[in-house]
């Protein structure tokens, strides 16, 4: 079981600031995420017992089809998707514990991609809690459906739905070394299904070496 600093966190980020960040006209992210798009990068803003830190501002190596390949500054990951993006680390202290977010985001007109990896000191993700979140999630969203992937040494659940505003969501939660991984991508085009342009997102997450 997680810790009750990181479940909280962890929920509250699920179900409180992503689904939030799948909706199709409002996008809206929690307030601290927000704030890093009035920083520089290197800057760092605090909340309570939270910090938030921009590593990187429009990151990512473009290729011929425009499409980005960006590195995490801590999270030990890469991902390519199709637009620039920002990477942010958010640390939160208390009881003991420290939990830390690593996050890649960008947004494209039709769709939104939201890339995280969570780790807690002294404490070991399971797949129980991967079970357990994509079961929160499906709880809020309409024709939700999740199934097993495994991707290389990876293996985890792949999710999609439609969340409460009428947008479809697909994303993916999996265990990577001591981290819990979410890849989520809201779209605002009338996608009913996974896309070749999501799948190919989905599929472009790496460990780094």
């Amino acid at each position: 079981m997680a810790s009750g600093l990181s479940g909280k966190l962890i929920l509250s980020l699920l179900l409180s600031c992503v689904l939030r960040a799948v909706e199709a006209q409002e996008m809206g992210d929690s307030e601290l995420i927000d704030m890093a798009a009035k920083m520089t990068p290197g800057q760092s803003t605090v909340r309570g017992n939270t910090k938030l830190t921009l590593n990187q501002r429009n990151a990512g190596t473009e290729d011929a089809q425009g499409w980005f390949l960006a590195h995490s500054a801590r999270g030990g990951f890469s991902v390519r998707v199709p637009g620039p993006v920002n990477d942010e680390t958010m640390v939160t202290k208390g009881n003991g514990s420290q939990v830390e977010v690593n996050m890649l985001n960008t947004r494209t007109p039709s769709a939104k991609f939201l890339v995280f990896c969570t780790k807690e000191s002294g404490h070991e993700f399971s797949s129980d809690e991967v079970r357990r979140l994509v079961a929160a999630i499906g709880g809020t969203a309409k024709n939700f459906k999740s199934q097993p992937f495994g991707s290389g040494s990876r293996s985890g659940l792949e999710y999609s739905g439609v969340d409460r505003t009428g947008t479809f969501f697909a994303g993916r939660m999996f265990l990577l070394h001591n981290q819990l991984c979410q890849f989520l991508i809201g779209s605002h085009a009338d996608a009913q299904e996974i896309t070749p342009e999501i799948r190919a997102a989905l599929e472009s997450f790496q460990a780094a070496m």
